[in-house]
């Protein structure tokens, strides 16, 4: 089914050689079957593939590639990813505080992606673990 360009059979694929299901743990090959469904739009395929590239896993360390596929998880409405960006969003506002000019680019690159709601709770969670934390 994977192979005739089923998404779920692709991911479920992806998922196996992840954690060495049936198969031989391999990076390389969760990435070609995350990629295939993420391709196709499998939200959860696309949620996958950025968090290898954010991890690292089996592909270079990159941020604005995992972003890139968190937002399109993101806009096919995967809860997970909506609230990953919000999470992103707080840790770049607590860095762009302390004078981080990489920070302030990868908050605005988020914020983009966001509701005005989410940029207000973002805002909020950044400010009280800056009063509590006295930073």
């Amino acid at each position: 089914m994977a192979k005739a360009g089923n998404d779920k059979a692709q991911h479920a694929l992806g998922v196996m050689y992840q954690r060495g299901q049936g198969v031989i743990q391999d990076y390389k090959g969760e990435l070609k079957w995350f990629t295939k469904a993420a391709d196709l739009g499998y939200p959860a395929a696309q949620f996958n593939l950025g968090l290898l590239f954010h991890e690292g896993h089996g592909v270079a360390q990159d941020y604005k590639e995992a972003l890139r596929w968190f937002t399109k998880a993101a806009e096919r409405c995967l809860p997970k990813v909506r609230e990953l960006l919000k999470v992103a969003y707080v840790w770049f506002q607590l860095a762009a505080a302390h004078g981080s000019q990489n920070a302030v680019r990868n908050r605005d690159l988020v914020e983009k992606h966001m509701t005005r709601s989410q940029i207000q709770q973002a805002q909020r969670i950044a400010k009280e673990w800056t009063e509590k934390e006295g930073g």
